[in-house]
């Protein structure tokens, strides 16, 4: 059995693919490519010996990574988009904790962000990384409530196979309409099935999403608010937390209470400050209040020209 496997989903967006290959050709992991688009992707040199590349046209987003997991054989999993890129040294870092450790479920790190194309910049979003800090290492429902409380994206994190895969099905049996069920089920799955390692490294180096959408975005979010007026998302959220049993079910209650109230907070805190800013004649409302730049630089990237 491997320690670790990368995969990487991805559709209708070859033009990221040859970067990454270049990327991960010596990340000294297996990497698996799990393309959902109609044509083929065709590479022009020779694949790296470590990097496979599943064509799967037709195939949802469940379905293609179930089917990928089913032919890896690993102890942890990892999944990155095809527009983003992995830190090694802080991956390596996750691997050894919950290696050391078969009690944590799920590995996290601080994500930071730049913009395609790169400008020589670098971004921190606080909103994407409120787990920086805390200790998860504790007692289950404890954990529900801090996680729940201080949710960040954990889509692209580590896990132990058999959390991931558990998730994954729970996730094609229901087969929610709204995408924000993804991250929910991935942060349920894990809160239940043991601990959280919260990383102070960058695990994951992210492109800021100026000329497009986040899928998420493109659906109404899991919010009070939201839950209030849309029966079939209450539907879904209640199909979710019934899919738990005994205390994993009052856990999971304490994740998504938690979520919601914390939610319910931020945004109403965030529709004040909009206000107070378009008021004072202010623009850019996301980048200068979200987005802080920072002075990094990420040799590999740069070196090999990876993001020009």
């Amino acid at each position: 059995m491997q320690d670790l496997v990368i995969i990487l989903p991805t559709h209708n967006r070859h033009d990221y693919l040859g970067s990454k290959i270049k990327y991960y050709a010596d990340c000294g992991y297996e990497v698996y490519i799990c393309d959902s688009t109609s044509n083929k992707f065709e590479y022009n040199k020779q694949m790296p010996v470590n990097i496979s590349y599943l064509w799967m046209p037709g195939c949802g987003f469940y379905e293609k990574v179930l089917s990928t997991l089913n032919k890896v054989y690993s102890k942890l999993v990892i999944l990155t988009p095809d527009d983003d890129f992995l830190d090694m040294d802080t991956l390596n870092e996750c691997k050894s904790k919950m290696l050391a450790d078969g009690n944590i479920s799920l590995s996290v790190g601080v994500q930071v962000c730049f913009n395609e194309p790169y400008d020589g910049k670098w971004y921190i979003q606080p909103t994407a990384n409120l787990l920086r800090g805390y200790d998860l290492s504790q007692d289950k429902m404890e954990n529900a409530q801090i996680f729940g409380s201080h949710y960040q994206n954990v889509l692209w994190s580590l896990f132990r196979q058999d959390v991931i895969c558990e998730a994954f099905k729970k996730l094609k049996r229901n087969n929610p309409k709204n995408g924000n069920f993804i991250e929910m089920t991935l942060a349920c799955e894990a809160t239940v099935s043991g601990t959280i390692y919260v990383s102070s490294n960058v695990l994951n180096y992210r492109e800021v999403l100026t000329t497009r959408s986040h899928w998420g975005q493109e659906v109404p979010s899991i919010s009070l608010t939201e839950l209030a007026k849309d029966d079939n998302l209450q539907n879904e959220l209640d199909t979710h937390i019934s899919q738990y049993k005994g205390e994993n079910r009052r856990i999971v209650k304490q994740w998504v209470n938690s979520y919601l109230k914390s939610n319910h907070i931020t945004f109403i805190g965030r529709a004040i400050r909009k206000i107070r800013w378009i008021m004072s004649g202010r623009k850019s409302w996301l980048e200068q209040t979200e987005l802080i730049e920072m002075n990094i630089k990420i040799d590999k990237l740069l070196r090999e020209k990876i993001i020009e």
